[in-house]
């Protein structure tokens, strides 16, 4: 039992990490601009080939964090449905006349 629990545990740490990217992915987009207009300061000229490579980076980061998610939701089904089955045909009688 102590295995689907620390499964469960993992797959739910998996499903936070497309979060986590999608609010680094905000910061990396809006934070230097946003943070120096409420500081009341003049938005620093950013080098924008870095900022580009980070966005970059982040949106790939995500849609590889994404596709794991999706092939880790896809083999958790199937395993649950092999159970299923496992199960019912433990239960299934078929009489011989």
């Amino acid at each position: 039992m102590s295995n689907g629990r620390s499964s469960e545990h993992t797959v739910q740490r998996l499903t936070r990490y497309p979060l986590l990217l999608r609010q680094v992915s905000f910061l990396v987009h809006e934070q230097p601009r946003s943070k120096a207009l409420t500081m009341g300061l003049r938005p620093q000229i950013l080098n924008f080939t870095e900022s580009m490579e980070d966005q970059r980076l982040v949106a790939e980061a995500l849609e590889a964090v994404e596709a794991v998610l999706t092939s880790v939701n896809e083999s958790v089904r199937k395993v649950e449905n092999e159970e299923r089955l496992r199960i019912l045909s433990e239960e299934l009688w078929i009489g011989q006349g």
